[in-house]
């Protein structure tokens, strides 16, 4: 089991994802994302007859869970599924993230080894600085085939960093997979103001006919789900 925490805009959500992409899939039969109404006190119950194989449970900003006031429903809902999934021969896998500075909304203290927390293997990110940004530019760029000139670099972090700290790793993904193979600085100048109006941009393109790259068909896809 997992968790990870840190400040907005660390990266959690993307180190959670990656996480869930290492995983041995060929044992996992079921992905299990909670949402409000299942985390409601009295609706926690699983049918054991549901299933049939390992469950990842992946848990995104547990700090926003408090169903009816009730930040311990996390626990229950935890160990009700595992005590489940265990009398069933089945393992469960938890991979989940909370924002560093706002503990106080999960049950008990993640800093400790007790309770919930002590099933958990607990890892610490910090805010990214200029220089891990750059890096992943870098690391985005090579992975979509982008060239991307060094002062493009440096002006798509800045761009970035203006959008705020949650918004950043988000910003530049969506400029480099929307690039069309080249960024400078000029196309960082005419970049939208978010990620989600790049994405629609690209959206509209692709309506349009002016790119037909199934991967692009794909990446605007993911971005909207």
């Amino acid at each position: 089991w997992i968790l990870i925490l840190g400040p907005s805009g660390a990266g959690k959500t993307r180190l959670l994802g990656e996480a869930v992409q290492r995983l041995e899939l060929k044992d996992i039969e079921h992905i299990l994302i909670p949402d409000d109404d299942l985390l409601l006190p009295h609706r926690i119950s699983f049918d054991p007859s549901v299933f049939n194989g390992d469950v990842v449970l992946v848990w995104d900003d547990l700090h926003y869970i408090d169903a009816e006031g009730d930040k311990n429903v996390v626990s229950a809902f935890i160990r009700e599924l595992d005590s489940i999934l265990t009398e069933a021969d089945y393992n469960l896998y938890v991979i989940s993230t909370a924002r560093s500075g706002e503990l106080g909304a999960l049950p008990g203290d993640p800093n400790s080894d007790s309770g919930i927390w002590e099933e958990f293997r607990k890892v610490w990110l910090e805010t990214p600085s200029d220089e891990t940004l750059k890096e992943i530019v870098v690391r985005l760029a090579k992975r979509a085939n982008v060239t991307i000139t060094e002062s493009a670099i440096t002006d798509l972090v800045s761009r970035a960093k203006g959008k705020g700290a949650a918004a950043e790793p988000s910003y530049i993904e969506a400029a480099i997979e929307t690039a069309g193979g080249r960024l400078d600085d000029e196309d960082i100048t005419k970049l939208p103001d978010s990620a989600k109006e790049i994405w629609a941009d690209q959206y509209r393109k692709l309506s349009q006919g002016e790119t037909k790259n199934g991967r692009d068909i794909w990446l605007v896809l993911v971005s909207f789900k």
